[in-house]
């Protein structure tokens, strides 16, 4: 249905409502918003990043599932440049399925990248570990120890 003078061919914006992500906070904005309401960000900048940077800011997203994916795209894709963020998610115990989804990326990111700095996989079995990061970093010995 159309309304007004829209033809089948003009592009329309997104309806009255719809959020998105400040890149840079993570606050929810407007969709269509120039700047960030909470931290003042240019959001245009933030966007024109490459997609490297977007990947390694994603990895603080809110929402896991998004984290997950960008440390395992880091690991795909990403440079030398990716390895302190990546090993900084290990570490972090605020959300097992991230860090160990960050322990895969780092086994991926040294494959093609093997002038990386060794991973102590040990360091993360241990019992203090959540149990998804011990099962990745058992994996990921086993495999390395062939």
């Amino acid at each position: 249905m159309f309304h007004g003078n829209a033809t089948r061919n003009e592009k329309q914006g997104p309806p009255a409502g719809i959020k998105a992500f400040c890149p840079a906070c993570w606050s929810l904005i407007e969709f269509e918003s120039a700047t960030c309401r909470v931290c003042g960000s240019d959001i245009g900048s933030l966007s024109a990043r490459g997609y490297e940077e977007k990947l390694v800011a994603a990895l603080e997203h809110p929402f896991t599932h998004v984290r997950e994916r960008a440390a395992l795209l880091l690991g795909a894709i990403g440079g030398p440049g990716a390895f302190g963020p990546l090993m900084g998610r290990a570490r972090a115990r605020d959300d097992p399925y991230v860090a160990a989804s960050a322990l895969r990326a780092l086994e991926m990111l040294r494959v093609r990248h093997p002038d990386l700095p060794a991973v102590d996989w040990d360091g993360f079995a241990g019992s203090d570990s959540p149990l998804l990061v011990r099962f990745a970093a058992e994996e990921i010995a086993s495999r390395e120890s062939r």
